[in-house]
């Protein structure tokens, strides 16, 4: 029974479930602009000591910073002083490809394959067609003499490597050493350093690789 002039406060909400207050370390936060598979657009994914753009799926992403070629690595502008531009996959690898179909492909002539290609390459990157570049990666042998290896894919990131996942044709540099060759390490990034070129790379109208390098100097990467 409500007496007149009887004044009851109205029931409150719970307070909310869960903890109060800040988290003293936030979690990495995972951006995306290519919401479902299929559409075009790369993956920024932000991992604790720095960020990271690839078409990789967040799950299978290196958890370790150390496994994350940046933009450039110390070990890449210690060649700046001996004629090397520094760079990094974060500039070649940047840009997605849409390639016309496999049967159009066929009709068409090499340089119109190519042309087609070159359009979608960024200024700044066909730039570098020509010079001489220093980046880190890390090195996937294709020829060994004697356990050292002339040839060598180098690659942006070790899930490449040790997990079989399928690089795009941009995050892959097929590179070429003197012999001897360099002595290739497991889950140890490297630098090459020499003239790369830009263009074409791969048998009729299957494109595999657009970056092939003739390194002059291949060395672990110091301070990475």
């Amino acid at each position: 029974m409500r007496l007149p002039g009887d004044v009851r406060a109205a029931s409150a909400p719970p307070p909310p479930a869960g903890p109060r207050g800040k988290p003293i370390r936030p979690p990495p936060v995972f951006l995306t602009n290519s919401p479902s598979p299929g559409l075009e657009g790369p993956t920024v994914v932000t991992l604790p000591g720095g960020r990271t753009i690839t078409n990789l799926p967040a799950g299978v992403l290196p958890q370790s910073p150390l496994n994350t070629v940046r933009l450039p690595s110390r070990a890449a502008r210690k060649f700046e002083p001996l004629g090397y531009q520094p760079t990094s996959f974060t500039v070649l690898a940047r840009f997605f490809l849409n390639l016309p179909s496999t049967n159009a492909l066929a009709e068409m002539t090499p340089a119109a394959r190519w042309e087609a290609v070159r359009r979608q390459i960024p200024e700044d990157v066909m730039a570098l067609n020509g010079q001489k570049v220093a980046l880190a990666g890390f090195v996937l042998p294709l020829a060994l003499a004697n356990g050292r290896a002339t040839d060598f894919l180098l690659l942006r990131t070790q899930s490449a490597c040790c997990f079989g996942l399928m690089p795009r044709v941009n995050e892959l540099i097929m590179v070429k050493v003197p012999p001897p060759g360099m002595m290739p390490r497991p889950d140890t990034p490297f630098v090459a350093a020499g003239a790369l070129s830009v263009k074409w790379i791969g048998e009729g109208d299957q494109l595999t690789a657009i970056y092939e390098m003739r390194a002059d100097r291949v060395e672990p990467a110091e301070g990475f």
